[in-house]
């Protein structure tokens, strides 16, 4: 954790000079290596936000281009799908279903990815809720 510097002018908005905080492992190609980063960041944001009151998103594209293939979508069109989904957070998942059928993409691959994409998001907000430990406190949280 330390300073760091843009070395191009900064946006509106953007400093020069920011505190920047990372961690990095290299020399390990596999997913284990993944999970250390990510539990370590959340091990440390616990510590810092003894509450849970942060969300970590996880975003693996070529998870997401299984998704997209499995309900049907051209593997050409996966950069024009995705653009729409990033707008969940704005629009919604019903939003991300009527853009992509603007797009003229099939309604069976839609509706099979929107009933995918509602999965997972409820399977993680399930998991995220604080479970009941043994000695009778909450464990987990926005993890």
């Amino acid at each position: 954790m330390g300073s760091v510097w843009r070395a191009d002018r900064p946006q509106k908005g953007r400093f020069r000079q920011f505190v920047q905080c990372d961690i990095d492992i290299l020399g390990d190609p596999t997913s284990l290596a993944e999970i250390e980063l990510i539990t370590a960041t959340t091990t440390a944001l616990s510590r810092i936000c003894p509450d849970n009151s942060f969300t970590v998103r996880i975003n693996d594209r070529e998870l997401l281009k299984a998704m997209a293939s499995y309900c049907g979508f051209p593997e050409d069109d996966c950069d024009k799908v995705f653009i729409t989904l990033d707008k969940m957070d704005k629009i919604g998942l019903d939003g991300v279903a009527a853009e992509l059928m603007e797009m003229g993409y099939a309604k069976e691959s839609v509706d099979r990815y929107r009933e995918l994409l509602a999965s997972v998001k409820n399977d993680a907000a399930r998991r995220a809720r604080p479970r009941r430990n043994p000695e009778g406190g909450t464990e987990g949280g926005n993890r």
